[in-house]
């Protein structure tokens, strides 16, 4: 846990910046989620946006990149060397874009070939580049937050089900309230255009749902960064999606292939324009800031997914990400974990009475409603897929998985409390 200092308190400054990602022509093809297990062409650029944010005493970072995930290690600590701070001063969001570069371990290809090694560094470097120009970027700010509701996701295992629909929205302005950046968390797989046929009858890279909804906000507020983070989601997909029946055998199984791109359209103005709309109804917002960080983590009994998903990485290496196969091989039989518990790790970064919780995984989204009714503070952003994925988490409500998880965050803010009272 970070350590108590009375004297934290500071004026705030901002820095944002985002960096283009897109893999080059010559590093296509790339890994991905079409039909073949690769992409040949990007349909619009991939970002890595990064916000840093300065009290003169404490920095902290954050750096969003719309890709499905990664499991790249020392990627956090490069970036915490990069702006010189500690690694629990920075949490990194991929967007969770199923339709995005899949930014694991570089998987092996014929004789020793690493066919996606220069896109991930291109993504590795951007990020790390990106950081360090919002940290150039540095000035005075103030900082507010807000919420609001946006009906774009759906729980994509029960049309019926749970299905939480707040938009959670941190905002970075000037002293004369002009937005240097705006960070939003949602709950929803970026996955509209997920194995559509767009191109000729193969599927483009696009950063989807996150990046079309970051561009529409940055398009209202000219010069600001829109940064995106995957709330607890792990069971919400957008309402409307390009490809039907592509997962689990829907029965109404179709592809809009290039005409998917106007449902894409629609659900990332509708997110995007409640984004908007939130901050700029946020009105209270302060110049002088506490920034606080620590990491932690919970052991639970591996869900049978997570379980299996923990396992396959252990034991393929830089095999192929996460277990998958591309279309058309023969599934490898599900590796059993090496330990039949799993670890969870948590982070809890602190801006004044905002709470941003990260989550290691990809939870459900009763995970996240449990977790804001039961925080230590009113103001809260639950993200997840911070590095190094672990798979799936479903709701177990008065099982390990919420309880821990609440406990942990519970005992995390209660370390910051002696320092946000002492500084008010």
């Amino acid at each position: 846990m970070a350590a108590f200092c009375p004297a934290q308190m500071g004026s705030l400054r901002a820095g944002a910046a985002k960096v283009d990602v897109t893999p080059s022509k010559e590093m296509f093809p790339v890994t991905s989620s079409a039909p073949s297990g690769e992409t040949e062409k990007a349909h619009d650029p991939i970002y890595a946006r990064a916000l840093v944010l300065d009290n003169g005493k404490t920095k902290v970072a954050i750096v969003c990149v719309d890709v499905l995930d990664w499991q790249l290690s020392g990627l956090l600590e490069d970036v915490a060397a990069a702006l010189q701070i500690p690694p629990e001063n920075v949490i990194l969001n991929p967007s969770h874009d199923d339709s995005s570069i899949h930014a694991m371990s570089p998987r092996q290809g014929d004789n020793g070939k690493i066919p996606d090694e220069a896109a991930i560094t291109k993504m590795k470097e951007g990020m790390i580049e990106a950081a360090q120009e919002a940290n150039a970027n540095l000035q005075p700010a103030r900082v507010g937050y807000g919420t609001g509701m946006a009906d774009v996701n759906t729980n994509r295992g029960d049309p019926n089900g749970p299905s939480d629909k707040t938009v959670t929205v941190m905002v970075l302005t000037r002293p004369t309230g002009e937005p240097i950046a705006i960070y939003t968390s949602y709950a929803s797989h970026s996955i509209v255009m997920y194995q559509s046929l767009t191109d000729n009858g193969k599927m483009q890279l696009t950063s989807d749902l996150a990046g079309w909804t970051e561009k529409y906000v940055e398009d209202h507020f000219p010069g600001a960064v829109a940064l995106w983070a995957l709330s607890a989601g792990g069971d919400q997909a957008p309402r409307y999606t390009s490809k039907s029946g592509s997962r689990n055998g829907g029965v109404d199984a179709y592809d809009l292939g290039a005409a998917g791109w106007a449902l894409l359209d629609v659900q990332s103005r509708l997110l995007g324009a409640e984004i908007v709309r939130v901050t700029k109804a946020i009105q209270i917002t302060s110049g002088q800031a506490v920034l606080w960080g620590t990491r932690s983590s919970v052991t639970c009994p591996a869900p049978q997914r997570a379980a299996q998903v923990a396992g396959q990485n252990r034991q393929q290496g830089a095999g192929q990400p996460g277990g998958q196969q591309a279309a058309g091989q023969v599934p490898a039989p599900a590796q059993p974990a090496a330990n039949p518990n799993l670890t969870i790790p948590l982070q809890l970064l602190m801006v004044n009475d905002i709470a941003i919780a990260g989550v290691n995984g990809d939870p459900a989204t009763e995970i996240g409603l449990q977790f804001r009714q039961e925080s230590l503070f009113d103001k809260n952003m639950l993200v997840t897929m911070i590095p190094n994925l672990i798979g799936h988490l479903n709701s177990d409500k008065q099982g390990c998985t919420n309880r821990a998880i609440d406990q942990e965050f519970q005992k995390m803010m209660k370390s910051y409390l002696p320092v946000w009272n002492a500084a008010q």
